[in-house]
């Protein structure tokens, strides 16, 4: 059985239909068991359970899960409790979140109670650190001498939902890692700025605190991660967004811009869902030659849905090769990740 927390929420209402397309055994847990209900009816009327992820009373409402898909974020506020509990209840544990600072937090602190429990934990199932973390594999396995990743991500036309934006909130208001000759260094967003060519134009590219910086270095022995977003803006407007950020950061004043986000902000409408299209690049260095992978696609709301869904799939058939603190390429594969995207209109090319 695979149990899906914030199963109300916008991400979470995709992942429940995505494992109904694959049959899967699914309940679906969050707070309001009318918006459960309701969103069960229109489906095929799964079971729901009423959980509160701030309220370890109701954590009952996991029993007899084998997985659980936690998408109720911002995770780096209403995250652990629930990796705590599916590590002490030997529940595998994936969740989509896009915050270094939780992926960082989750494997430090749980990631050697999982592996004694030989449960696999793998925060960052979503689209861009899921794809990212099998691009770099995928790199690596082709280019073995591998000592330099770079991945960076384009992403045109993003209406993003009221959680994605409050988690983007908190990952560019937060001190972030990259990974310079094997040690995590910590920078500002934005403190490496680049001009690049992305789909045969040239953009202005930041650094910005991935998954990958955390994940690659679990494939393989490898020297420097960096993770960049390239967009259609000047140099010198990036550099003040930048500093803005930092602000925030050292003012608290971000805690207000969240509440706002979360008192103003809609969901994405179908339409503006399908129309969001990305490109992520992964280029791999070494002193005998480069390679290079591109991925591009659209709806990453989808796709995110169908890669959590299908490792879940997966984990609730398989027992994974080892327990512990996993990225996503690790559970069976990039070749795994691979097939899960490419059956949702994503393509992968390599050079």
């Amino acid at each position: 059985m695979i149990g899906v927390v914030g199963a109300t929420g916008f991400t979470g209402r995709l992942v429940a239909s995505r494992l109904q397309e694959l049959n899967a055994q699914f309940c679906l847990l969050g707070r309001s068991l009318p918006r459960l209900e309701k969103i069960a009816s229109e489906i095929r009327g799964v079971p729901t359970r009423r959980i509160n992820v701030l309220d370890s009373s109701t954590f009952g409402a996991l029993e007899g899960c084998d997985v659980v898909i936690n998408c109720a974020g911002p995770f780096i506020q209403l995250g652990e409790p629930i990796v705590r509990e599916a590590v002490a209840r030997r529940i595998h544990y994936l969740d989509t979140t896009g915050e270094q600072a939780f992926i960082k937090l989750a494997y430090d602190k749980y990631g050697a109670s999982a592996r004694e429990q030989q449960i696999a934990l793998v925060p960052a199932c979503a689209f861009e650190y899921a794809l990212g973390d099998a691009a770099g594999t995928l790199v690596l396995e082709q280019l073995p001498d591998c000592d330099t990743l770079e991945i960076v991500y384009w992403v045109e036309g993003m209406h993003a939902s009221a959680g994605t934006k409050k988690s983007a909130i908190l990952a560019m208001t937060s001190p972030g890692f990259q990974l310079l000759d094997q040690k995590l260094v910590e920078l500002p967003p934005a403190a490496i700025i680049r001009r690049l060519e992305i789909d045969g134009r040239s953009r202005c590219a930041f650094s910005f605190p991935g998954g990958e910086v955390l994940m690659l270095p679990m494939h393989a022995s490898i020297h420097s991660v960096a993770t960049l977003i390239a967009l259609d803006l000047p140099q010198a407007l990036i550099s003040s967004l930048a500093t803005a950020s930092r602000i925030l950061l050292k003012s608290g004043l971000s805690k207000i811009v969240i509440a706002l986000v979360d008192a103003l902000a809609g969901e994405p409408t179908t339409e503006q869902r399908i129309s969001t299209r990305f490109t992520m690049v992964c280029t791999g260095s070494s002193s005998s030659g480069s390679r290079q992978l591109t991925i591009s696609g659209a709806d990453p709301y989808w796709v995110t849905a169908a890669i959590v869904a299908g490792l879940a799939g997966h984990l609730d058939r398989h027992q994974p090769v080892r327990g512990g603190a996993l990225s996503p390429a690790m559970v069976a594969g990039a070749e795994l990740i691979q097939n899960i995207t490419s059956s949702v209109g994503v393509s992968w090319t390599a050079q």
